[in-house]
């Protein structure tokens, strides 16, 4: 599958941006005011964005807007989503058609 905008861990946004600004996490820690044991989770996008956490990258980088990551957040998890239920479905199917001519395979 190609990473998009979409199924790109929010987290990995936040990574990118620190390595490019050079900031350490425990100073990205204290702008966000959580601990480093939170923003690495941020990181690792096992902590969803909120509109809290939004606002806190918001000031800790200045830009993007808080919307930005919220939506980054939103279809991210969306995506997810999507995938369990493609994921479902093909467990759910018990033939797979190999041709366009209705060839299955039992």
């Amino acid at each position: 599958m190609t990473n998009t905008i979409e199924n790109t861990p929010p987290g990995e946004t936040i990574s990118d941006i620190l390595k490019e600004r050079g900031i350490p996490l425990r100073i990205f820690a204290n702008r966000m005011e959580m601990s480093r044991k939170e923003a690495f989770r941020l990181l690792a996008s096992e902590t969803e964005i909120t509109g809290r956490i939004a606002c806190k990258l918001q000031y800790a980088f200045g830009l993007p807007t808080a919307h930005f990551w919220k939506e980054r957040e939103r279809l991210y998890r969306e995506s997810l989503a999507n995938q369990n239920n493609v994921m479902q479905n093909l467990g759910n199917n018990s033939s797979i058609v190999l041709s366009e001519t209705d060839t299955t395979v039992q």
